[in-house]
């Protein structure tokens, strides 16, 4: 029997090509950017103060995070290739494990729009396009890598556990960005502290009421992110 799960179709290729173009859209615009704040004047500087320019941000962070962004998504572009051969089942695990550690950094980018502000060194609405392409971009790889997952994960279960199983991966991506963006984990420090990581994903659940005002971004942007994927899947899966 032909494996259908073994080579991307034509719609798979161009969604690729689609997230290439974006992403160089999106470094064009931070060029544009940084070209109207006078980078001549702080590319010399440290590294430690690269954050800013006589009191403007430079978002460096912008590039930072979409590369983070393009983690998940390769991650899941491997699982599909191991899930084609003959890889044992563990192999296949650890890819999915990294992915489920990387995939919070995609959507991250939508919560990039909490610094949009009016500034004088760019006009409001090229902040506005800048943040939204990079948000969006984001976004995508997040959906496309999610895709991939939801493929792979038809191979182990059952029809009726597809949807449960993808909700709680949303709400667990959704959580990693709450702790991302609020108590400033990264995904890197399980690896490097993870009995400190630990205590801070803990920490919100046992006292929710220290975090009032910012744990709801946790189930608003599960919901959000599941309404927009399951958009996404009508759109794209075939019957």
């Amino acid at each position: 029997m032909k494996n259908t799960f073994a080579l991307p179709d034509p719609k798979d290729r161009q969604l690729h090509r689609w997230s290439v173009v974006m992403t160089l859209y999106c470094l064009a615009l931070l060029a544009g950017r940084w070209m109207q704040s006078g980078a001549d004047e702080w590319t010399a500087l440290p590294v430690a103060e690269l954050a800013s320019h006589r009191g403007h941000p430079t978002f460096l962070f912008l590039p930072w995070n979409l590369f983070l962004a393009w983690i998940p998504y390769w991650f899941s572009t491997a699982l599909r290739k191991t899930a084609t051969g003959r890889t044992e089942w563990g192999v296949q695990g650890a890819v999915f494990l990294a992915w489920m550690l990387f995939f919070p950094n995609a959507p991250y980018l939508i919560t990039d729009l909490l610094h949009l502000r009016a500034r004088t060194d760019a006009p409001y609405w090229y902040d506005l396009m800048l943040l939204l392409s990079f948000a969006m971009a984001g976004l995508i790889l997040g959906l496309l890598s999610l895709r991939e997952i939801h493929r792979w994960l038809r191979r182990w279960l059952p029809p009726p556990l597809e949807w449960p199983a993808i909700a709680l991966l949303l709400a667990a991506g959704s959580y990693g960005i709450f702790i991302g963006r609020f108590l400033r984990f990264n995904s890197w420090d399980l690896l490097i502290d993870p009995l400190d990581i630990g205590r801070g994903l803990l920490h919100p659940l046992l006292a929710p009421g220290r975090y009032e005002s910012t744990l709801g971004l946790f189930p608003v942007l599960t919901v959000f992110l599941g309404l927009i994927y399951f958009l996404f899947h009508l759109l794209l899966e075939k019957e």
